[in-house]
């Protein structure tokens, strides 16, 4: 199985880069790491879960025991993740944050995502909002057409046009100032139609466990 990058989001300060180096381990004594084939989703399912919070995001999620958190370099550019097996393979799930905004900025990208849904716009698989706890959440599913590439030496065969699928969830999260939030931006990318058909119930799972907490932060 080949490792991609699953979830990505913009977070600010820097943390301890403990982990950076360790690597999944095998989820139970029923897979072989070695098999090329993911474990299935009813096979997921069964296995432990644990809340984890996700960084310096005021925010927790439920996910396999086996997932782990991981950072990539040091200081402020240092990028968090929290990585573990899915259906169609190793997934990978950024964590970062992007500049306060205020409440009218939040609710102009909310409309802005409602009316392509509206207006039927055949890349938009889907946009809702909705609330957590304090927090508001805005969740956007986009398709994109990507160009293949020509047969070269170091891939004979090339790569057909293929459509990836960005999945991504704004978490604007309440700060002391008023009219100021912070925005916890999850952008899922790097899924081609086949992955995110296979891990959509997955990752939606996850998605639906995640939780508002200001004290979960590092």
């Amino acid at each position: 199985m080949r490792p991609r990058w699953i979830l990505c989001a913009a977070l600010a300060g820097g943390l301890a880069s403990g982990g950076c180096d360790e690597k999944p381990k095998a989820p139970s004594a029923s897979f072989d790491a070695g098999d090329l084939h993911a474990p299935t989703t009813q096979t997921i399912a069964t296995w432990p879960r644990k809340r984890t919070p996700l960084g310096a995001l005021p925010l927790t999620i439920e996910v396999p025991n086996t997932w782990q958190l991981k950072s990539i370099g040091l200081g402020p550019t240092a990028v968090f993740t929290i990585e573990g097996l899915a259906p169609s393979g190793t997934v990978s799930i950024q964590l970062s944050s992007q500049s306060d905004c205020s409440g009218q900025i939040m609710t102009a990208m909310e409309k802005s995502a409602l009316r392509r849904v509206e207006n039927k716009d055949p890349a938009m698989l889907m946009a809702t909002t909705r609330d957590l706890g304090e927090a508001k959440v805005l969740e956007q599913r986009i398709t994109r057409r990507v160009a293949g590439t020509q047969p070269s030496k170091e891939a004979p065969d090339g790569m057909p046009d293929m459509d990836m699928i960005e999945w991504t969830i704004v978490v604007f999260a309440p700060q002391q100032q008023a009219d100021k939030y912070q925005r916890c931006v999850l952008s899922i990318f790097g899924l081609t139609r086949d992955e995110y058909e296979m891990d959509k119930d997955f990752l939606q799972r996850s998605l639906d466990s995640m939780q508002y907490d200001p004290t979960a932060a590092y």
